[in-house]
């Protein structure tokens, strides 16, 4: 079993300071990318470091989990939820609340989150001495679709993501 990356693409219009989705992305596991991104160290040069989960993002119901009572009935499938005697050990294990009211918590499954503008993960992957040539079609679609956003219609596009095993 190996590491797997959430991610998803959202940007912001020039006129608003609203990050909007516009979609999951499912990369292929590429080590190389992995580092590159989640801050590890490659030949010596330190990466970016992660930045942890904005707390602007559009789609923060993919990160998050509702946290109920252990005695609260609930259906699974409905919604992803944890039981309250499980956030400490997800809070051990460096997760954290979504705000003060406790109410959601971060994935039990997620590390390593952060987000990337077009120009750093470009920066990164160079930094990293990887070539378009070596990506995996996924991860350049994924690129392919940050560009567009960016040149096309002239958004702000950002890939929010983090790791889970």
């Amino acid at each position: 079993m190996g590491t797997d990356i959430r991610a998803f693409i959202e940007y912001r219009s020039g006129q608003d300071d609203v990050w909007l989705p516009y979609a999951d992305v499912s990369p292929e596991r590429d080590s190389r990318v992995f580092a590159a991104i989640a801050g590890i160290r490659v030949e010596g040069a330190t990466m970016l470091q992660p930045r942890g989960f904005p707390s602007d993002a559009s789609a923060e119901f993919a990160y998050y989990v509702r946290v109920i009572p252990d005695d609260e009935f609930a259906a699974d499938g409905l919604e992803p939820f944890i039981r309250a005697s499980e956030a400490m050990d997800i809070i051990a294990s460096g997760g954290h609340y979504r705000d003060e009211t406790r109410q959601h918590i971060s994935r039990p499954d997620a590390t390593c989150p952060s987000w990337l503008t077009l120009p750093e993960i470009h920066n990164a992957l160079e930094t990293a001495g990887i070539t378009r040539d070596t990506l995996g079609m996924e991860w350049e679609i994924t690129l392919r679709v940050l560009e567009f956003l960016e040149n096309e219609f002239h958004e702000e596009p950002r890939l929010v993501f983090w790791f889970e095993s």
